[in-house]
């Protein structure tokens, strides 16, 4: 929220790069015949970003470092970053 008022954002995943195409490959492997269209969803779902200020993103970076288990969207609700819209849009993909 506060990144839209802010020209020095930074576009962060909120599913960590490297956990993310765990989760492809894991759907890759219960659906082998996916369309080009589903591999497309799959990877807007998984791969998509935020935008957060550089202080924000330093925050996230360095809970994630002390707490691997976490995934970005839920360090953004232990740090207090809104993101407005962002658990619809995980619920709804």
């Amino acid at each position: 929220e506060r990144a839209k008022n802010d020209k020095n954002y930074v576009d962060d995943h909120f599913i960590q790069r490297s956990r993310a195409l765990k989760f492809i490959f894991e759907e890759l492997e219960k659906n082998i015949n996916l369309t080009s269209q589903e591999f497309i969803c799959l990877i807007k779902k998984y791969c998509s970003t935020v935008k957060l200020t550089k202080e924000e993103h330093l925050k996230v970076t360095l809970y994630a470092k002390k707490n691997p288990e976490f995934l970005n969207y839920e360090i953004y609700v232990a740090c207090g970053i809104r993101v407005p819209g962002l658990s619809e849009y995980i619920l709804n993909e």
